[in-house]
């Protein structure tokens, strides 16, 4: 049986984060303070490898990143390849960049999102999105949420 535990989310040490002799020391005390697991999100650019030894120096694992749209559209095959090194099966946007930020652009965002999942459920994957207060602004009746929610497949779509 798979036992639950707290990661710390990295986004809230950024400041702490911004150079690999930084990211080292951060990921140290993460782990002396008894966090097991980290998501990865605003830390500086570091080799993926580099990376993978510091948590594993740690004791730490990756439970999830927060990795930008852009790349996830771009950059599919290597962002796969970093989560295969890392262990890590789990990616969530961090937010919908400003052009979808429309109901016309909920519901483009969702169709790409829909297609990015698709490739990274064949890789066994997981694609989520990260809420902020944005999507409830409400266009017609429904939220941005609401619409991006109807439009995407819940099995390549989490929320």
């Amino acid at each position: 049986m798979k036992q639950e535990q707290i990661a710390a989310q990295l986004f809230t040490l950024r400041e702490f984060l911004k150079t690999e002799e930084d990211i080292y020391n951060t990921l140290k005390k993460v782990s002396k303070i008894g966090f097991r697991s980290v998501q990865i999100s605003g830390m500086a650019k570091i080799d993926t490898y580099k990376l993978k030894n510091m948590l594993n120096e740690f004791s730490l694992t990756v439970c999830a990143t927060h990795t930008p749209f852009e790349r996830l559209k771009n950059e599919i095959e290597s962002v796969i390849e970093e989560h295969k090194i890392l262990g890590c099966y789990h990616i969530a946007i961090p937010s919908a960049p400003d052009e979808f930020k429309s109901f016309e652009g909920a519901l483009e965002f969702a169709k790409e999102c829909n297609e990015i999942g698709k490739k990274l459920k064949e890789e066994n994957i997981v694609l989520s999105y990260h809420n902020h207060s944005f999507e409830f602004k409400r266009y017609d009746s429904k939220t941005w949420l609401e619409i991006l929610i109807e439009n995407s497949e819940p099995q390549l779509l989490m929320f």
